[in-house]
């Protein structure tokens, strides 16, 4: 499929880093817990922000391997198309987030630069499947 090698890289990074992040999440739970262990302290809203992290970056492995068995040739590219629309409002929504609550750092800058690029790469694939004639067999 042509076009696919911008998808294919992007889908591994986001692999990558969302295994990272994954880890970090697991981590900041059983800190939270730590933290909060015999006191009356209310940490609802910590876990709750760190297990919707856990699971963001769990969907975007998802995203990441869909992305790269459609880089291959393999897989859905409306899948792919959808899930990368998906990302890229969730990571609108996070880049908003983090500006109103004045947490902008370079997580936050690359956590919109590759959904807008996997977005990018399953547009480009999505094109050429659509500009690519039936094959007769």
């Amino acid at each position: 499929m042509q076009n696919s090698t911008l998808l294919k890289i992007v889908s591994i990074i986001m692999i990558v880093l969302a295994s990272i992040f994954i880890v970090l999440g697991v981590i900041s739970l059983v800190g939270i817990g730590a933290l909060v262990a015999g006191t009356d302290t209310s940490v609802f809203v910590l876990v709750l922000f760190a297990l919707l992290g856990v699971v963001g970056q769990a969907f975007q492995i998802i995203a990441g391997v869909i992305g790269v068995r459609v880089a291959g040739g393999k897989g859905s590219i409306k899948v792919c198309f959808v899930l990368s629309v998906i990302i890229l409002a969730l990571a609108a929504l996070s880049f908003i987030g983090s500006i109103v609550d004045k947490t902008f750092s370079w997580t936050t800058i690359v956590g919109v630069i590759l959904p807008i690029l996997y977005f990018v790469g399953a547009y480009q694939v999505k094109t050429a499947a659509a500009q690519t004639p039936p094959s007769v067999q």
